[in-house]
């Protein structure tokens, strides 16, 4: 199962790589395309990639912010974790007399 939800964030991964450089050479090909009015199709094709890139810019930055929180978080509990075990009497030698 564990291999199969790899390949599949993977194959989704490529996609949307494709998506961005497919999107990007849409821009750059037709951005001096010769305008035929209010109705462009080509126009219309430009700024659908153009908010596809701005979508994937965004969706991007909030990743890596959560990513950023979550190892922020996590350090914190590994260090929190590390001097728990520090600190146990069998460590600090304490003798447990009744």
């Amino acid at each position: 199962m564990k291999r199969k939800t790899r390949v599949t964030a993977l194959l989704l991964a490529a996609l949307v790589a494709l998506a961005v450089v497919f999107s990007c050479a849409v821009i750059v090909c037709e951005s001096e395309h010769e305008c035929s009015g209010a109705d462009c199709e080509i126009c219309l094709a430009v700024a659908s990639c153009a908010g596809f890139l701005r979508f994937a810019g965004l969706a991007a930055a909030a990743l890596a912010f959560v990513l950023a929180a979550f190892f922020r978080c996590a350090s914190v509990v590994r260090s929190r974790r590390a001097s728990f075990r520090r600190q146990s009497p069998v460590i600090l030698r304490v003798k447990l007399l009744n």
